[in-house]
């Protein structure tokens, strides 16, 4: 038998979060097969759920997914390119085939439509998927 506990969260940065708590009893593989459904939900969108395992309990954040249909073709090829943890706009523009500074202004767009986030300054500057 397996036990839910749920625990809901919003933060500002669009994303759903919620936790459960599993006690299971040998339905590890009903565990599995409904994250696998999640994924499966997240195949074709540029946001992808994260989850987070303990011996207890999974953490899964599903982003919500936004239309993707208000990018241009280069602002899509720069989302591609961004990552959770962040990237200099160096590395992405190397990853996009672009030059620095249309990098730049495409990673600016991208931030003010809320795609995007900039940690750092200077040479420290990274950019990462909201």
């Amino acid at each position: 038998m397996v036990f839910l506990h749920f625990r809901y969260s919003f933060s500002s940065s669009d994303s759903i979060s919620f936790s459960f708590a599993v006690n299971i009893c040998s339905r590890e593989r009903k565990a599995g097969r409904k994250l696998s459904r999640i994924n499966a939900a997240y195949r074709n969108s540029n946001a992808k759920p994260g989850h987070y395992f303990s011996p207890n309990a999974i953490k899964v954040t599903l982003p919500v997914i936004k239309s993707i249909e208000d990018l241009s073709k280069d602002e899509n090829t720069i989302y591609k390119n961004l990552s959770h943890t962040g990237r200099s706009s160096s590395e992405i523009s190397e990853a996009a085939g672009f030059g620095k500074n249309k990098t730049l202004n495409i990673l600016h767009t991208l931030i003010q439509k809320g795609y995007a986030a900039q940690t750092g300054n200077g040479r420290g500057t990274k950019y990462r998927v909201k």
